[in-house]
């Protein structure tokens, strides 16, 4: 699995940088875990600005499918300038649903994504 950042802001690049090993370490135990096939690339990028009034929620992470159909997992670059727990449990969280993605075609919170969240936690040294 290649993980491609994807952003132009420098300090962004910064912080993505640090991520891509917990990330990848997350998605290799899911597979060997879970059975999940990976995909070939990962975009890793900054959660995108939203309208005026979404920017009041603050949102830490999103993992999902993007418009162009490669899967990517999505950081809030603002708020992790380096590695903390707080991090390091958002990119097990995205990561697990990303993988709930492929493997059950569903973005939910159930029974199936809390074991590949587990997982992916365990992963990077969260449990």
């Amino acid at each position: 699995m290649k993980i491609i950042i994807r952003t132009k802001k420098p300090e962004a690049i910064t912080t993505l940088t640090l991520c891509i090993g917990p990330t990848k370490r997350a998605f290799y135990a899911i597979r060997d875990s879970h059975g999940l096939k990976l995909p070939e690339e990962l975009i890793l990028r900054p959660v995108k600005e939203y309208k005026e009034a979404l920017k009041r929620r603050l949102t830490f992470g999103r993992g999902g499918i993007g418009s162009d159909g490669k899967y990517f997992v999505a950081l809030n670059t603002r708020c992790y300038k380096s590695l903390n727990p707080s991090c390091l449990d958002t990119i097990a969280h995205e990561a697990a649903h990303v993988a709930e993605l492929i493997l059950y075609n569903q973005l939910t919170h159930g029974r199936e994504f809390d074991a590949l969240y587990e997982t992916a936690k365990e992963a990077i040294c969260l449990k």
